[in-house]
């Protein structure tokens, strides 16, 4: 297990080489593992776990109620785990934020306690850039990227390998499904549809994320059936039941195509087209 830190202890060992710089102050109630580099002026709360090597750097503050995992970098005054930006919420009531593994959170990147959920969630191996801002109750998938100064509002769903440009801001309860791209300075106020690109304000689609799935080795074949299946579903009129009730029909056996549909067909907000 994790041992409990001495605020006090300075650049000693802990753990196979874990240091922690004299200017921090770790609570005696946080777990920290192995391999762990604490830089100068950090601040961990009580009740928190941090996993085997993680950096965490200068001036980052890491609130109570956080869990995260291991090879996680905090490049420099991040604040993880703040409470919500809610002022109509009970205090005492809130839930923590976990974080996977190998994320890195460039400088000033903030991630908020959850409201009503366990926790505001955030995977693997994601790329936050500076300024960037996860809120409340948000659960963010693997390998997703945010660009400097995007921002998620609450209970927004950011699904694996979405890219958000700079200046992207996420209306709460909006959902981006996975490989989809979003252009810098838009605005999204309902979801954004698996392998598409949006951009503009008012955002709109402007075809697949090409780009971002020959990235990801996705074969010709498999781009196309895509293409094919934005078209249907974001070209068609504001009603897409008969839309979706047609893909299904023809292309049933084609998990991309299937992924579209159950996308669409479980949206709340309506879809960009």
């Amino acid at each position: 297990m994790y041992p409990s830190i001495d605020p006090a202890c300075g650049n000693k060992e802990i753990n196979m080489a874990t240091t922690i710089h004299p200017s921090s102050v770790v609570s005696p109630g946080a777990e920290i593992g192995e391999d762990c580099i604490v830089d100068p002026f950090v601040i961990i709360d009580d009740d928190t776990v941090i996993g085997d090597g993680n950096r965490i750097g200068p001036g980052t503050h890491v609130r109570r109620h956080s869990r995260i995992g291991n090879g996680n970098t905090f490049s420099g005054n991040c604040c993880i785990g703040y409470e919500p930006q809610n002022i109509t919420l009970d205090p005492d009531n809130r839930g923590g934020v976990v974080i996977g593994d190998g994320n890195t959170f460039r400088e000033f990147c903030t991630v908020h306690r959850s409201t009503e959920h366990p926790a505001t969630v955030v995977g693997d191996n994601g790329l936050f850039m500076v300024n960037s801002h996860i809120a409340h109750d948000c659960v963010v998938g693997d390998r997703v990227t945010m660009i400097n100064n995007s921002v998620l509002a609450g209970f927004v769903e950011l699904s694996d390998h979405a890219v958000l440009s700079a200046y992207v801001a996420i209306h709460q309860y909006c959902r981006v499904g996975r490989y989809a791209m979003v252009g810098a300075y838009s605005k999204i106020v309902q979801d954004v549809v698996p392998f598409t690109l949006v951009d503009g304000n008012p955002a709109r689609v402007y075809g697949t994320n090409t780009v971002g799935l020959r990235r990801a080795s996705f074969s010709t074949i498999e781009k196309s059936t895509i293409k094919k299946a934005i078209r249907a579903v974001c070209r068609a009129p504001a009603y897409t039941k008969s839309a979706l009730e047609a893909l299904e029909a023809e292309l049933a056996d084609n998990e991309y195509v299937m992924e579209i549909v159950r996308f669409v067909a479980g949206s709340r907000r309506g879809i960009i087209r």
